[in-house]
């Protein structure tokens, strides 16, 4: 798919859209490795996760994620107290999370990402853990 990007668009404008998808998924703010927000919305554009359901805290976190970090409602609970969400699988949504998390400038934020998401999504119950090998084998290559 990204073959097919750079064969419509000029170098600049891929730059561009890049950005624009990179800026959407902050909901325009800086990118923050600490703001558990900015890091899940893109960690959820490399790894497959979900957050968890229980609790006004997750709740809160799911419906941020929807409102502002572009991902997508896709059903409800059957007492409406609760929805499930997914991250859409668009090549310029990945390759804007990319340009975030492997910038040149700054080497060591995927490890601090990592570090926010591990923390503050999936040990204080907001991501379900799950198995942690692929987590693994991805900071052994950072």
């Amino acid at each position: 798919m990204h073959i097919r990007w750079k064969a419509l668009l000029s170098k600049l404008q891929l730059i561009d859209m890049v950005r624009l998808a990179s800026s959407k998924l902050t909901n325009t703010d800086v990118f923050n490795d600490q703001n558990k927000d900015h890091v899940f919305a893109m960690v959820s554009q490399r790894l497959c996760i979900e957050p968890v359901l229980v609790g006004s805290e997750a709740i809160e976190f799911a419906d941020r994620s929807v409102s502002h970090h572009i991902r997508l409602i896709t059903g409800m609970s059957g007492n409406r107290r609760a929805f499930y969400t997914y991250s859409p699988s668009e090549p310029i949504l990945v390759l804007g999370a990319a340009n975030i998390l492997y910038n040149a400038n700054d080497r060591g934020r995927w490890g601090r990402v990592l570090d926010t998401f591990s923390k503050q999504l999936c040990s204080s119950g907001l991501v379900e853990k799950g198995l942690t090998g692929e987590l693994g084998a991805i900071k052994l290559h950072t």
